[in-house]
């Protein structure tokens, strides 16, 4: 059971670090200007909800409404009404997947603009199934190696980056979606259990181990590296935050 909760763990760290971070980006947009949170809301607003669609259309869920933008600057920003059937826990699983999926949207966001960029500043999906060490402490600090390895070119991807600051303040899952993910979740990690416990029983742990450190490998290394690219924006909105200040 150690390897799930070497996956587990980092999860219960870096995504309240996502959502606080989220919130702090678009509170940092208002109070630079009106206008430049519209510019980065609508579509920031227009992804996030696509990133549901998507995934409904992948789970095989009826979409009957999308809303890309409300019109609104606070509450519900957009919508994607879908049907499915709550008695099912097939469909739970599904609804994890919905409700989760602007955060990888976020991420394939990043990984897109890296990739048409020619480098990465920090670890892409390819360059996380690399790492297959069996340990977070360590799968963290080759992720923070890789992050901090290519910062020579922090200029060139400091402006290749610039779409990623429309999409990554919006690409944290709403309280709603939330809500709609926690028990297929909750189920995803006891078929895990289960698997990992059915593996160990009949000896055949080695094929299992093997997915479970690619995978450990991958989410650590890309949470870590929105996180990273989080901090940046950040960092960036509060800077043009305090000079309007200065300016006043």
């Amino acid at each position: 059971m150690n390897i799930i909760i070497d996956l587990l763990t980092p999860l219960l760290i870096t995504i309240p670090l996502l959502g606080y971070f989220s919130k702090l980006q678009r509170d940092l947009a208002r109070s630079i200007h009106p206008t430049f949170y519209k510019i980065l809301l609508v579509p920031g607003t227009a992804i996030h909800e696509s990133s549901h669609a998507l995934a409904c259309l992948l789970c095989g869920l009826q979409i009957k409404k999308i809303t890309f933008w409300s019109g609104k600057y606070a509450g519900e920003l957009g919508a994607v009404e879908f049907s499915y059937n709550p008695n099912k826990a097939t469909h739970w699983i599904f609804l994890s997947v919905v409700g989760l999926a602007p955060l990888i949207g976020g991420i394939a966001t990043y990984n897109l603009v890296a990739h048409f960029a020619g480098t990465a500043l920090l670890p892409t999906v390819h360059q996380s199934l690399q790492l297959t060490d069996s340990t977070s402490r360590l799968l963290f600090r080759e992720a923070l190696k890789a992050a901090w390895l290519n910062w020579e070119i922090a200029p060139t991807m400091a402006i290749s980056l610039i779409p990623c600051i429309a999409v990554i303040p919006f690409s944290f899952p709403s309280l709603i979606d939330l809500k709609l993910a926690w028990k297929g979740c909750v189920i995803a990690v006891l078929v895990l259990m289960m698997s990992v416990t059915a593996a160990t029983l009949f000896n055949h742990t080695a094929p299992l181990n093997t997915l479970l450190y690619a995978l450990q490998g991958l989410i650590i290394t890309q949470l870590i590296a929105m996180i990273c690219l989080s901090l940046m924006i950040t960092i960036g909105l509060l800077t043009l935050a305090t000079i309007k200040r200065l300016i006043k």
